[in-house]
């Protein structure tokens, strides 16, 4: 109720403020909008309407400026709400890939990916829902598809091993965990799968490289460092003549128990004619 007084009371101070501005402002005054054109009227009114003017063109800036700030605000929330159900979408996909659904996986993936482009992660997430199915060419193309925007990603190239593999490429599967490994030379999983398949293959160089990376990486595993002595001993088992023998007597100085080096190298001079040295070497 004071309230409203107090609004009625200002009302009518601004009414008898305006008429009292009109009353003592009564002389005729001369306004020119155009040229050759002029009317005549009171001061008062002129001044009254000029304030009105101003009092228009500023309620209108503020309005545009309002305007402005609510448009952004607006495309914030939309992008907000885009980034929400995004991720839902990615939630959802990697839920059902894993229950085993891919394909209303790879519909879930479509459809985040559908105002927003997609990630590394997404690609390899699409990817998977072809392998899992058994559509190996389907996760291939996926993936190579990736590589245009992202190029050798070790992600990409991990998930392209993994599909070369499938198929029976491990050549192209060595040649992708390589590309990888270069990129990031100190991932354990990159450099685990390469060795693996250098292992099945018989590469023992480059697996004896390649593990004591891992054993760079793992110093206090004993595992690590016991499949690097193996795959010493097997890359020298492939050299010939002097440099086996060397290869061999330098695993044996590091690790006099490591049985396998001692008998291959027994085996060797007993070979050479060297019957009593390899003899001594077994006692």
């Amino acid at each position: 109720m004071i309230r409203r007084l107090v609004l009625f009371v200002v009302f009518i101070v601004l009414v008898a403020a305006v008429a009292s501005v009109v009353y003592l402002n009564a002389q005729p005054a001369a306004f020119h909008l155009l040229p050759g054109t002029e009317w005549n009227l009171p001061l008062g009114v002129l001044m009254l309407a000029a304030a009105l003017v101003g009092a228009s063109l500023s309620f209108i800036f503020a309005l545009l400026r309002e305007g402005r700030h609510a448009l952004r605000e607006w495309r914030v929330q939309r992008e907000l709400r885009h980034a929400e159900r995004t991720a839902e979408y990615k939630t959802t996909a990697r839920a059902l890939l894993l229950a085993g659904d891919y394909e209303r996986a790879r519909s879930a993936l479509t459809k985040a990916t559908q105002t927003k482009p997609p990630d590394v992660s997404d690609v390899v997430d699409y990817a998977e829902t072809f392998l899992q199915a058994g559509d190996t060419a389907g996760a291939r193309r996926a993936l190579e598809e990736g590589q245009k925007d992202f190029g050798n990603n070790p992600l990409l190239l991990h998930g392209l091993a993994r599909v070369l593999v499938a198929e029976g490429d491990e050549d192209g599967a060595v040649a992708a965990l390589e590309r990888a490994v270069s990129v990031y030379p100190s991932s354990i999983v990159l450099l685990e799968m390469l060795r693996d398949l250098l292992f099945a293959r018989g590469q023992w160089q480059r697996a004896t490289e390649i593990q004591q990376r891992l054993v760079e990486l793992r110093p206090d595993d004993p595992r690590e460092r016991n499949r690097l002595l193996g795959a010493r001993f097997e890359a020298a088992l492939q050299l010939n003549g002097n440099g086996r023998g060397a290869a061999l007597q330098r695993i044996s100085r590091e690790d006099p128990d490591f049985v396998p080096a001692i008998c291959a190298r027994a085996e060797a001079l007993a070979e050479a004619g060297e019957t009593r040295k390899a003899i001594r070497l077994l006692e």
